[in-house]
């Protein structure tokens, strides 16, 4: 299985892989799952985009995203991209590292009195969030706490997004 640290790898590419020896396309098709494999096997998720619709078969771009996420026979096939201009890529790259950011964070020190969290203050992008609204922040336990609804949508799909957090001392040691 992946290390719970994500370490993933982006393939988008314009047609059938081949390789050097030889430049068939049909013929690279095995080598690249193969790759795809050893990287998931690694810890290393890999996500696929088509860039240009049509270019590369339906069957090997999922072939390729099950073997870059560890789905094997009778699992659920795992999701591609097909990205035929600017905007689909952009689409593509924000899906899958939107998948990737947790909305769970962490903290440097523990909420000693979790009735009192709330005393705390969380900001996304210089904007201030409620806590225990579905759509600001809320306590998961001592050294968690967790961006809900449309804050979490805006952690995740926002370029540069800065998350702060801070507490009152009597409220969390550090």
């Amino acid at each position: 299985d992946p290390s719970a640290d994500p370490t993933i790898f982006i393939l988008a590419t314009d047609g059938e892989p081949d390789t050097c020896a030889q430049p068939n396309p049909q013929e690279g098709q095995p080598e690249a799952l193969a790759a795809a494999e050893r990287a998931y096997r690694m810890g290393i998720r890999t996500f696929i985009i088509s860039v240009g619709e049509g270019t590369i078969s339906e069957r090997h771009l999922q072939d390729m995203a099950n073997a870059g996420l560890g789905r094997g026979a009778g699992d659920a096939d795992a999701e591609f991209w097909e990205a035929g201009d600017d905007a689909g890529l952009r689409t593509a790259l924000t899906d899958i590292v939107a998948g990737e950011l947790s909305c769970v964070v962490t903290l440097e020190g523990r909420i000693q009195n979790l009735d009192d969290a709330c005393a705390g203050t969380v900001r996304l992008n210089g904007t201030a969030l409620s806590c225990d609204d579905p759509d600001g922040w809320r306590v998961l336990d001592e050294s968690h706490i967790e961006l809900q609804g449309e804050a979490c949508t805006r952690l995740q799909s926002g370029p540069g997004a800065t998350l702060e957090a801070s507490f009152p001392c009597d409220v969390i040691l550090i």
